[in-house]
């Protein structure tokens, strides 16, 4: 389970996505509607942006959710861009599937592919954008020696000091080891007792031979 912060800062995230994608949608309709660039022929008009209001109250909510679900807010700190780009791209599918099962359903009406096409390439660039800016923000925190994660480190002495020694290299990771047990002198009780008196999320295991 998430602590409480993190808890709090996944809120966050979310709710700044929304706004992300609600003036996304708006762009996008501004686009279309004015027909920027006469991309469009001059004599398809779209409706007014009041309309899509429906279009809004699925995507705006869902979206985030299903990036959470996707793993997109999961350790932001340790993606790359190509596997972002695949959870987008899933999300993207599954709210597809919502509009298309409200068209279908409640006889709504798809008002503008144009808009929504717009919306797939400017909202996605925006919650990339997005999310490299808060990525190069926590990296700065990360450096300074705030916004680091607590974690808790077992497994054999040679093992965690090649590990310690990769994180102080790669300082991108943001995790900050609270405790190291020594799996080969301890007892799996020292494990559970670490766990509750540090208050962690993860374990990382360092060992050259764990089974589970």
């Amino acid at each position: 389970m998430l602590g409480r912060k993190q808890e709090i800062n996944l809120k966050l995230n979310q709710i700044t996505d929304g706004l992300v994608i609600v003036i996304a949608f708006w762009i996008s309709h501004k686009l279309r509607y004015d027909n920027y660039g006469g991309i469009w022929p001059d004599d398809v008009k779209i409706p007014a942006f009041k309309d899509f209001i429906w279009i809004m109250s699925i995507i705006v909510p869902f979206t985030p959710l299903v990036l959470e679900i996707t793993g997109y807010y999961h350790h932001p700190l340790q993606k790359t861009i190509l596997l972002s780009l695949k959870q987008y791209a899933k999300t993207l599918i599954i709210i597809g599937v919502l509009i298309g099962g409200c068209v279908v359903f409640f006889q709504k009406g798809a008002q503008s592919r144009g808009v929504l096409i717009l919306l797939t390439l400017i909202g996605g660039g925006m919650l990339l954008a997005k999310e490299y800016l808060l990525k190069k923000f926590i990296r700065r925190q990360v450096n300074l020696g705030k916004w680091q994660e607590e974690v808790i480190l077992a497994g054999d002495v040679e093992e965690m000091k090649n590990f310690e020694d990769r994180l102080e290299s790669e300082l991108s990771f943001g995790l900050k080891v609270v405790k190291k047990i020594n799996l080969e002198n301890s007892e799996s009780e020292d494990l559970v007792k670490s766990l509750h008196e540090y208050s962690v999320n993860r374990v990382f295991f360092a060992a050259k031979h764990v089974s589970f």
